[in-house]
């Protein structure tokens, strides 16, 4: 035993524990795995860009199946997304992959770019637009 869980073979087994959100989670040599309700109503595990190929009925036979090292993990698809306004109304966002896009108004009423949710320095735009356009000409390597 290793401390973090029990052994099965040579493999050590590390504890699922479920968080506020009915979500479970465990840490594995640093790598966070989630197993969570997909939008279909059955469950899976997700971590580091991966997901299971197959879904299942309930956590503890995902749990199960990852445990036993039946799952297949499949690598998640890039995901891009057209220009979003933000649900609280304060600003527009777009995704690419795991990189988010954003441009917000500042009280100055210029508008300004953040990436992963850190602004780009020194950059200012007289509309939402103007930034939108620099992050689709900035990023154009990064974005479909």
């Amino acid at each position: 035993m290793d401390g973090s869980g029990s052994l099965r073979g040579n493999q050590p087994m590390y504890e699922w524990n479920e968080i506020n959100n009915g979500n479970h989670v465990r840490e594995e040599n640093g790598v966070l795995m989630t197993a969570f309700l997909n939008k279909q109503g059955r469950w899976q595990v997700i971590h580091d860009g991966y997901i299971t190929l197959e879904s299942y009925e309930c956590a503890d036979d995902v749990m199960e199946a990852v445990d036993d090292g039946k799952a297949e993990f499949v690598k998640l698809p890039a995901k891009t997304t057209s220009w979003r306004e933000t649900k609280a109304g304060n600003g527009w966002y777009r995704r690419k992959g795991g990189t988010n896009y954003s441009v917000k108004q500042a009280k100055s009423g210029h508008w300004y770019v953040l990436v992963n949710g850190e602004p780009v320095k020194d950059k200012w735009f007289e509309s939402r637009q103007d930034a939108q356009g620099h992050v689709d000409r900035a990023f154009s390597g990064y974005l479909e």
